[in-house]
């Protein structure tokens, strides 16, 4: 998760605050996890022939992105140094101790083709291979996403997802992957959050580019130009899922979204609730309807002018509709708030804030909103099965605190209570849910906030490496227990 996204504050507890939890049965198949990503864990930027991407290029100098969003000179060459496996050995048994049955994971397209195509670099394959078959010796099943932000930089110096060849580019290194990993990974996902990518990073990172200052989100007009990009995604992601199924390899292979449920912090006009129910689908439909219902929808397409912008080929959308998507991933965090503003290039408004405390970076906490979102979900899209692959809470340093020994981090506690919860609640309204993945494992490098967010149940110390399991690990544990007691 983006944690810069969010400008909405935690509402409803306070840290002192204790949250009862009633007592949940999940069926006894579901996947508990939690989750992690590939340039927010490794470090290792240079190491064995890796190739750099996009965030190498944009957090380094001339760029420096984090300092200049947070002030924080940072970068992922390091990062929680998971590249060095008696590191990763280590947090495997934390893991492990946790209690899960399955933790999610990325792999690096760089790494293990240092140019996003042609030669292979079999250190990078190596590593991946220890990463997967250390979570399974501990009975831990892995959840791969094969792309997770992280374009490499050769392909992103070819044009990155706006050109069409990106289709070809993304089918080559999911094949390399199902061929060396499909053996023992029988849970895939294509794509992490490409709403997210686009929205956000893909803008930013062309502002600064061109020495101009980023709207964010993107704005309305950038969306319509950029449409090939969305379009050119739905195809990779539908290639992919046709080269998975015909390997017949015995697993599933999904897509993930960062579910985006919106909200006015003030009262609104009726253009401005209006604004919002299309940025509501700008959000979601537009990245789900063509992966789960074969086409865009047709108001927003027509409205940003796909036709002219979209790279749409003939037989684009049959080829669309032939991938079956064997389930759907849920990425949430909290209600995003949008206020009204006059000339405001998102559809009309801009994000929102209130005024509770202390703040969460990624969202206005509603554990009622995500219940209604998910069974929204299930009457949208003809009740798929589910897993919620990211729900978490990201705070400031100072809200994660270690004090003697110990991150009593009280209301990220509270936040996993409520939504676990919730999760229990749309399951009981008929919600094909099948799984739920805390982000995240340990705190780690969170984009362009660098190392000032921290959205771990386990306290990571940037500087010795040290890792301390905060309350939240110690909750979520017991609860795993109790799942198993059942």
């Amino acid at each position: 998760m983006i944690s810069f996204l969010a400008t909405a504050l935690l509402s409803g507890c306070t840290p002192t605050q204790k949250t009862s939890q009633d007592k949940l049965d999940f069926p006894k198949d579901f996947k508990w996890g939690s989750a992690s990503a590939a340039y927010q864990v490794e470090g290792g930027t240079k190491a064995d022939g890796r190739g750099p991407n996009e965030w190498d290029k944009y957090l380094n100098p001339p760029y420096s992105l984090i300092k200049l969003v947070t002030g924080e000179d940072a970068n992922g060459d390091v990062s929680i140094n998971e590249y060095d496996r008696a590191q990763f050995s280590k947090d495997v048994k934390l893991i492990k101790e946790l209690g899960v049955n399955s933790y999610r994971i990325s792999i690096s397209w760089s790494r293990i083709l240092p140019e996003g195509e042609g030669k292979i670099n079999e250190a990078g394959i190596d590593y991946y291979n220890f990463v997967i078959n250390s979570l399974l010796k501990e009975g831990i099943q892995p959840l791969v996403t094969l792309y997770h932000l992280d374009m490499p930089l050769a392909l992103a110096n070819k044009g990155g997802w706006m050109n069409r060849e990106s289709v070809k580019w993304f089918t080559d290194y999911a094949n390399l992957c199902f061929d060396r990993f499909g053996d023992r990974v029988k849970t895939f996902l294509t794509f992490n959050e490409p709403s997210i990518e686009l929205l956000f990073m893909q803008s930013f990172f062309e502002a600064v580019n061109n020495h101009k200052a980023p709207e964010i989100p993107a704005s309305e007009e950038y969306i319509s130009k950029h449409f090939s990009y969305i379009h050119h995604l739905m195809l990779a992601h539908a290639s992919a899922v046709n080269a998975y199924h015909k390997r017949n390899l015995g697993g599933q292979i999904g897509i993930t979204y960062n579910f985006m449920l919106c909200e006015m912090d003030t009262t609104a006009s009726e253009n401005g609730n209006k604004s919002l129910d299309v940025i509501s689908r700008v959000w979601n439909n537009l990245f789900m309807d063509p992966v789960f219902k074969g086409y865009y929808p047709k108001d927003i397409f027509d409205r940003l002018n796909a036709a002219q912008y979209g790279d749409i080929q003939p037989g684009d959308f049959d080829f669309i509709k032939s991938a079956k998507t064997d389930f759907l991933g849920i990425n949430y965090y909290g209600v995003n708030m949008y206020h009204e503003k006059k000339g405001a290039g998102f559809f009309g408004l801009v994000n929102g804030r209130n005024s509770d405390n202390p703040p969460m970076f990624n969202g206005f906490v509603n554990p009622d909103a995500f219940v209604t979102g998910l069974v929204s979900l299930k009457e949208q899209y003809n009740n798929p099965d589910i897993l919620i692959t990211e729900n978490g809470a990201g705070y400031g340093i100072k809200d994660d605190t270690l004090i003697n020994g110990r991150v009593h981090d009280t209301l990220r506690t509270s936040y996993l209570q409520r939504h676990i919860k919730a999760v229990h609640q749309a399951i009981d309204k008929g919600v094909k849910i099948k799984g739920y993945y805390v982000w995240c494992m340990f705190d780690n490098l969170e984009w362009m906030m660098g190392y000032t967010r921290r959205f771990g149940i386990t306290y990571v110390n940037f500087q010795t490496q040290e890792r301390i399991p905060k309350e939240s690990y110690y909750w979520y544990q017991a609860f795993l227990k109790s799942q198993k007691n059942n």
